[in-house]
């Protein structure tokens, strides 16, 4: 028997990992609460960064938050859409906050599934954004442009940071999020011994 069938959930997880990560590659619409929102781009990461919104940055998020995070991820979200943006607001208004904030969490969670880990701790002087390295990176090792990179899904890019980082450092240690559940049963096997 392998670790697949022997520990419970673990295919599951693999399967939703490995589906999460091929569907990034369609560049299809997703769904929240029955709206259409885009895959989050690192365009969208930005404007949401600025407006400090709490799935960015942690916290409780307000009725306004999800209205606000939803339009930014509409299809058809512009800057400056004035009756647009009023027609998919009045559209909005029957959003189940509770059930919005929960399929939030899970489009978040998704899209930031192979996000690499923290820099190791190291702190000091900032001298350019997050973005500015990413698109550093992979105008370097693709060629793209800036734009390309804006508009490409952040699940494409963590993918493509791992196939980067692998291909320049071939020892180096992985994780997906399937590991948690293979984890979990390692803690609770080993506390029963």
């Amino acid at each position: 028997m392998n670790l697949l069938d022997q520990i419970p959930g673990l295919r599951e997880a693999v399967e939703q990992e490995n589906l999460v990560r091929q569907a990034a590659f369609l560049d299809v619409n997703e769904k929240v609460c029955g709206i259409p929102v885009r895959p989050l781009t690192p365009r969208h990461l930005v404007i949401l960064d600025s407006i400090g919104s709490p799935f960015m940055h942690g916290g409780l998020p307000s009725p306004a938050d999800v209205v606000a995070t939803l339009w930014i991820l509409s299809p058809d979200y512009t800057p400056r859409s004035g009756f647009t943006r009023w027609r998919w607001m009045h559209k909005a208004r029957r959003i189940q906050f509770g059930e919005a904030v929960t399929e939030l969490d899970r489009y978040f969670n998704e899209s930031f599934q192979d996000a690499p880990g923290n820099n190791g701790g190291e702190s000091g002087p900032v001298y350019y954004s997050f973005m500015a390295q990413w698109i550093d990176v992979l105008a370097h090792e693709y060629g793209w442009t800036i734009d390309t990179v804006m508009a490409t899904p952040v699940k494409v890019l963590f993918q493509l940071f791992k196939a980067i980082r692998k291909r320049h450092q071939p020892n180096c240690t992985m994780f997906n999020p399937s590991d948690r559940v293979r984890g979990r049963w390692l803690r609770e096997r080993n506390q029963n011994q």
